[in-house]
């Protein structure tokens, strides 16, 4: 999202006031757009590292329109994320872009995102390679949903299991699930979490999407900064899973005891394989584990304890599909 922003920014085809107006555009309501296939292919858009490029000719008008819808000069944007929220929401936003401008919404062939690297894109590009590299085409929903992020993803696990959540019901569609197959080895990482996995945050979630941010940002060889966030975050996604689930918990609750709750929860509605979460069940019932409740606490709590980016990038690849699922669309 952030590349396409400095596209926008840097680009002599939008004025001044464009430009003004694209810096106070809600990120999140961006990662959200950017997030639907459906978008994507709307836009044209292809990103290859840093530079963004589309096959609409009238690609300039369309962003000059988006911009104005969510952003204002002084009272309320036309639009916000509640306009966005669901697949259909993003769908007739579209379609309503598209008989604002007089244009057809599949009116340009969407260009081939397949040869989009995850490990060359930006930290904070949230255009999803899960399903450009894959033929999953489940449902409407799960072709929309992308590798980040909520409103998450839709993707397919390694064993053929997948789940969602939204509005308290199941359905056989992967939220925000990120699998630990692609992308850079884990020996030659350079971040705790790999570029391909992103999660989409509800627009009052800002802290936990800057740690996350932080956590793709952050060399692995900072163990202390890391391992201390790592934690921090750990704790806010069960704290948010947790509540919008209704999941009674006190501030007085340990981590170890939010984290047994949540996990009670994914096997109650087989959000994941039992095979999946057995690293969580790990680290509940052997809080000293490298996985461990208490190894997590200790990188906070104990000067003796160095922790060891090999490390730490086990025990994010162990979390990993577990956190993210903590985030549904």
């Amino acid at each position: 999202s952030l590349i396409l922003l400095d596209h926008i920014l840097s680009n002599s085809n939008f004025s001044d006031d464009i430009k003004d107006r694209a810096k106070k555009f809600p990120i999140t309501n961006l990662d959200r757009l950017l997030a639907s296939k459906f978008f994507r292919e709307f836009l044209t858009i292809s990103i290859k590292g840093v530079t963004c490029s589309f096959i609409r000719t009238d690609i300039y008008s369309i962003l000059k329109q988006i911009i104005i819808d969510f952003t204002s000069t002084g009272g309320k944007s036309s639009y916000n994320v509640k306009d966005i929220y669901t697949f259909q929401d993003r769908e007739n936003y579209i379609k309503s872009l598209s008989v604002r401008l007089g244009i057809a919404d599949n009116g340009a062939i969407a260009m081939p995102l397949n040869e989009i690297n995850p490990d060359q894109m930006s930290m904070d590009d949230l255009v999803s390679t899960e399903n450009i590299n894959t033929q999953n085409n489940t449902t409407k929903e799960s072709n929309d949903l992308s590798d980040t992020q909520r409103g998450y993803t839709s993707s397919t696990n390694s064993d053929g299991a997948n789940s969602s959540r939204s509005g308290g019901n199941e359905s056989n569609v992967s939220t925000n699930n990120n699998s630990n197959n692609r992308g850079t080895p884990p020996t030659q990482r350079k971040f705790l979490i790999p570029q391909f996995v992103n999660i989409i945050f509800p627009q009052e979630n800002v802290r936990e999407a800057s740690i996350f941010y932080e956590l793709k940002r952050i060399n692995i060889e900072n163990v202390n900064a890391v391992s201390v966030l790592f934690r921090v975050f750990l704790e806010l996604s069960l704290e948010h899973y947790l509540s919008i689930n209704q999941i009674n918990y006190s501030d007085f609750d340990s981590l170890a005891k939010k984290l047994e709750k949540a996990s009670q929860d994914f096997k109650k509605k087989n959000t994941l394989t039992k095979e999946k979460l057995k690293p969580i069940n790990i680290a509940i019932s052997n809080k000293n584990s490298l996985l461990g409740i208490e190894t997590l606490n200790s990188y906070v709590h104990n000067g003796c304890l160095n922790p060891l980016t090999r490390d730490l990038i086990s025990t994010w690849d162990n979390y990993q599909e577990f956190i993210t699922n903590l985030w549904p669309v």
